[in-house]
């Protein structure tokens, strides 16, 4: 390996994997906990369930498509903590 593609592996590298996959689990029980009563839903938002789910399904597979190179990019660490803050927001949104 040359010396420019040398990785340095930090022992946070653990929580940070564990942070994103809570993350993860929290998003979507919120995702499916709101569309699975699709009358309390349609009346809140005056929207079909199935959107919601569609597009949530839709973001997660761009993002895990995406997340490699956006890390690689930008870095884990400013990567997780976007994603949580944006995770944050939305469940902020959700929640009225």
């Amino acid at each position: 390996i040359a010396a420019a593609e040398r990785y340095t592996l930090y022992d946070s590298r653990w929580a940070h994997l564990f942070m994103l996959s809570f993350l993860a689990f929290v998003s979507d029980w919120v995702c499916f906990a709101t569309a699975a009563n699709p009358g309390a839903f349609s009346s809140a938002t005056g929207r079909d369930p199935a959107e919601i789910i569609d597009l949530f399904l839709l973001c997660n597979v761009a993002s895990c498509f995406l997340f490699t190179d956006i890390a690689k990019a930008f870095g884990l660490q400013r990567v997780m903590v976007a994603a949580s803050v944006l995770m944050t927001a939305g469940c902020f949104l959700r929640s009225g």
